[in-house]
């Protein structure tokens, strides 16, 4: 009885003392906004505590005037209106400047809109296609959240004659398909052909395109890799566009493309053939094509694999032979599809100010490109 009565007691002290702290650290934080007499009582009990701390068998006595002292410190405490919903929005709040703080200065996440760096990286895709099982709710959320395919269905909002046109994107140069039906705009997915053509007449409530709307591959880049080495030849990378004369890229827009010559060399397109300081190097599109099953891409069966075809008007090539020559900081990049991309062979290096990164890995949706990007 007298082991377990000691250890009571002791706890009990234990109690005081970290009650003792936290008053010092009210009485430091709010002594000066406390009134006169409001101070001294509180003086006065937190002397009775430490008085009765240092008596021995006054365990009783010590714990009536710690619990004093405890009712009067909550008293003159401040009260806190929804303290609870304060709590959640300091945490919310911690929470979303750590999140930026990761992803400005470790990995930053990106969104591939175009089919540029095809087929390692797919941007933005729709197909035609019936609607399975697993495109109807709830399963149909389930499934966009694993793989980013969801099934859309586009009807016109109203009645009138059905006109189509083309859209310049924003993103790469390349076009999308939107339609208007008595005037009013309607946009579908990249690469979706709507199901009537100019003059048709469309009722209101009329399906204009169904299919699956594929989103573009998500990227998280490497912030910090290049603090401790240089960019290295073959890596795909992100950089900001800003200062290159890009027409369709609006200020503050990033790139993904291959780097594929490094400062100082002079980059070369000879026939089918990638020269860099006069050596033939590998085409990285023909590279990342041999890495995949060919029933994976079937589209790109057609596209004649070692080529450098130009989708683009030949005059705007900045890279003819003999040679573009880079300067001590500046890069040259290429895109994985060659045959659709806008790239430096048609406006140039890019400034070393302007790298973000090296692309790591693809986090969603969760297709056989998921994971280390290479």
């Amino acid at each position: 009885m007298a082991i377990a009565q000691f250890w009571r007691d002791r706890k009990r002290r234990k109690r005081v003392r970290e009650l003792l702290r936290h008053v010092k650290q009210f009485r430091n934080l709010r002594e000066d906004l406390l009134q006169p007499d409001d101070l001294r009582r509180l003086c006065a009990a937190e002397s009775d505590v430490r008085s009765l701390l240092k008596e021995r068998g006054a365990a009783d006595a010590l714990e009536q005037a710690g619990e004093a002292l405890y009712r009067l410190l909550l008293d003159l405490s401040p009260g806190k209106a929804w303290s609870g919903l304060r709590e959640n929005f300091e945490i919310l709040v911690v929470a979303i400047a750590v999140a930026m703080g990761f992803r400005t200065y470790f990995f930053q996440p990106f969104k591939i809109p175009t089919g540029s760096m095809e087929p390692t990286l797919c941007g933005i895709q729709a197909a035609e296609r019936k609607p399975g099982l697993f495109d109807r709710m709830p399963l149909k959320a389930f499934k966009w959240a694993v793989t980013g395919q969801w099934h859309l269905t586009v009807r016109a909002r109203n009645s009138g004659e059905f006109a189509s046109e083309t859209d310049q994107d924003r993103m790469d140069g390349r076009v999308y398909q939107v339609c208007y039906v008595g005037g009013r705009r309607h946009k579908l997915p990249r690469g979706a052909e709507p199901y009537f053509q100019s003059g048709d007449f469309v009722r209101k409530g009329d399906v204009l395109w169904s299919g699956i709307r594929t989103s573009g591959d998500h990227v998280f880049v490497n912030r910090i890799a290049w603090n401790f080495r240089p960019p290295r030849r073959e890596e795909i990378i992100v950089f900001r566009t800003d200062g290159i004369p890009i027409p369709s890229a609006p200020p503050g827009t990033h790139y993904i493309k291959r780097l594929v010559a490094l400062p100082g060399e002079t980059v070369s397109i000879e026939g089918d053939r990638l020269v860099v300081d006069e050596q033939a190097l590998p085409d990285p599109r023909r590279r990342a094509m041999d890495k995949l099953a060919d029933e994976v891409f079937p589209e790109y069966r057609r596209v004649e694999a070692g080529m450098w075809p130009v989708a683009l008007p030949e005059t705007a090539r900045v890279s003819p032979s003999p040679g573009f020559s880079l300067d001590q900081r500046a890069y040259f990049t290429l895109g994985d599809n060659a045959a659709s991309s806008l790239d430096s062979r048609y406006w140039g290096h890019v400034p070393e100010a302007n790298l973000v990164g090296p692309a790591a890995m693809v986090y969603w949706p969760l297709s056989k490109r998921w994971g280390a990007i290479r």
